[in-house]
């Protein structure tokens, strides 16, 4: 419910034909899953930097903290064939779960403690000029990376059925929508 509570907002700030307009859009939804952010990106020397919410994950962390070391770790371990062919041009965003954690929507302990949510490809100044989120895109990597893919629900555009649904909700004050 919350991601529709921020479409009435949305529609309180931006109005009717913003509203409108951003429902006829090609949309992908997949399920919030409540790890810890990771963060990879290769460097063209072929190593990885690691990055945490706040930042690049430094010797230090990884000396004093120890939590992101076993996704460190599965990493570092990647045979060099395979660390080769990914492009140092993308920056792959994960949820992580430490040891024992497990995502409420998979039911079980990820695939190496990682699911993989997004992909940026950065140009040369390391700006975001893309963001990679569809399914197939993030299934191809997950399975390429050995983690799990990303919880997606719906991908596509919504039909007038749907679009209809999503505005009453939006448009519902909230003594109806605890009746509905």
């Amino acid at each position: 419910m919350a991601g529709i509570n921020h479409l009435k907002e949305l529609q309180e700030k931006k109005g009717d034909t913003f509203l409108n307009g951003l429902l006829n859009n090609y949309v992908i939804i997949s399920e919030k899953i409540s790890g810890a952010f990771f963060g990879l990106k290769k460097t063209k020397d072929d190593t990885f930097k690691y990055f945490k919410k706040n930042g690049e994950i430094t010797y230090v962390d990884r000396v004093l903290m120890q939590y992101y070391n076993p996704a460190v770790s599965f990493f570092e371990k990647m045979p060099q064939p395979k660390r080769e062919r990914i492009p140092s041009n993308f920056f792959f965003g994960f949820e992580y779960f430490n040891r024992g954690d497990h995502s409420v929507s998979v039911g079980r302990p990820v695939k190496n403690n990682l699911v993989l949510s997004y992909i940026h490809r950065l140009d040369d100044s390391g700006n975001v000029i893309e963001t990679l989120q569809s399914g197939e895109q993030l299934s191809k990597w997950a399975e390429y990376l050995e983690v799990e893919a990303p919880p997606i629900i719906f991908e596509g555009r919504l039909d007038d059925e749907q679009r209809r649904e999503i505005l009453d909700f939006v448009y519902s004050d909230q003594s109806q929508l605890e009746e509905k």
